[in-house]
């Protein structure tokens, strides 16, 4: 049921899920982290980074619950000095996906409730279910064009 889902601060002890999420769907972690992961070690590092910059104030990291157990991950990068806005990455675990939209509105109102007035993000074009859920969940493109410039 969706009144089971919670968005609750990342403890220390939720590490021990990142493991077995990472061994289990190594693919959506990197799509939640936005880079790839190729061993475990990688994943770790990342993680490391991730909640560096938390405590740094320059992001959020929350675990979503299904019952109280873990089914996935809420991230907010980016956030502003203010608080006011931030780039959100939601993490749910495949056999939970159908939570997927619940999950991210909780993890919205959890953002929220810190003071975050706005969300933006930027997601592959490839990523069709990333896409088909921002648009439910409200967003709007931007007339904006993404530019890179490989620096040697």
């Amino acid at each position: 049921m969706v009144s089971d889902l919670a968005v609750r601060p990342f403890a220390p002890d939720d590490s021990s899920h990142l493991l077995e999420w990472y061994r289990d769907d190594r693919e959506g972690l990197e799509a939640l982290m936005g880079e790839a992961l190729p061993d475990v070690s990688d994943c770790a590092a990342g993680f490391q980074a991730l909640l560096g910059q938390v405590n740094e104030g320059l992001a959020m990291l929350a675990v979503v619950t299904h019952r109280e157990a873990p089914i996935g991950l809420a991230a907010l990068t980016g956030v502003a000095p203010d608080r006011s806005s931030g780039s959100p990455h939601l993490y749910i675990v495949p056999n939970h996906r159908r939570y997927s939209v619940a999950a991210a509105k909780k993890a919205e109102g959890y953002a929220q409730s810190a003071g975050v007035r706005a969300f933006v993000t930027t997601i592959n074009q490839e990523n069709t279910r990333a896409m088909s859920l921002a648009k439910r969940m409200g967003y709007e493109l931007m007339p904006r064009i993404t530019l890179k410039k490989e620096l040697a």
